[in-house]
């Protein structure tokens, strides 16, 4: 039942080396990547450049990800985080992230330009994949999905060469159980949306956190 269970046979105890460590369903991880710098440590150049480092080398990992290149094992990394607008509008909500940031992990990168969305027209171009951390910080809009079944936000952004428009699907709070990492905020999906889809109007599914559509 555990690591030199008295009741566990010679030949499973003798030189086991193996130890147990607790694990609750509260606990939650709060950066399943490398930590963001503060503002207040962005003022040193050293951090600045340390982020920039981190920045290309998640947008190559993406991008990796992404191609078939490196294959997805379940790693996940910040991508960025909640601006104070969104989680003002949050708060009118009733809705209190764990964190400000946004991770995402391999296998939904894949999960985003896989094949099968290809064909059906639904993928985001895969040139797109390094420039996710970019689209987040920068959206054309913010919009809050009313009925989802957890609290999610859409961030909206153009696609070169489309008439649809780009959409990143963020679950707020969410436990991703193919990382068995506690509640964060997930880009979930991603793919391309018509701009009808995203109308903005009284008793629609999305209302407008910020931006335009």
């Amino acid at each position: 039942m555990h690591p030199r269970d008295p009741k566990a046979p010679p030949g499973e105890t003798i030189n086991c080396g193996c130890e147990s460590l607790p694990m609750m369903v509260s606990w939650e991880v709060t950066h399943p990547g490398a930590k963001p710098f503060t503002p207040d440590e962005m003022a040193n150049p050293g951090a600045r450049q340390a982020a920039e480092v981190r920045e290309r080398d998640t947008a190559d990992w993406a991008a990796a990800v992404a191609s078939g290149e490196q294959r997805a094992t379940g790693e996940a990394r910040t991508i960025g985080s909640l601006a104070p607008a969104i989680v003002a509008f949050l708060a009118g909500k009733h809705v209190d992230p764990v964190t400000r940031d946004i991770g995402i992990g391999d296998r939904q990168i894949v999960h985003m330009f896989r094949e099968m969305k290809r064909r059906r027209g639904q993928a985001l171009p895969e040139s797109l994949a390094p420039r996710l951390a970019e689209l987040l910080a920068r959206p054309k809009a913010v919009l809050y999905d009313t009925q989802a079944a957890s609290p999610q936000l859409l961030y909206v952004f153009e696609v070169p060469g489309e008439a649809r428009l780009g959409k990143l699907a963020v679950k707020l709070g969410d436990r991703e159980k193919r990382l068995d990492i506690q509640r964060h905020n997930w880009v979930a999906t991603a793919g391309l949306v018509s701009r009808e889809q995203l109308t903005v109007r009284p008793g629609a599914q999305y209302e407008l956190v910020m931006g335009s559509v």
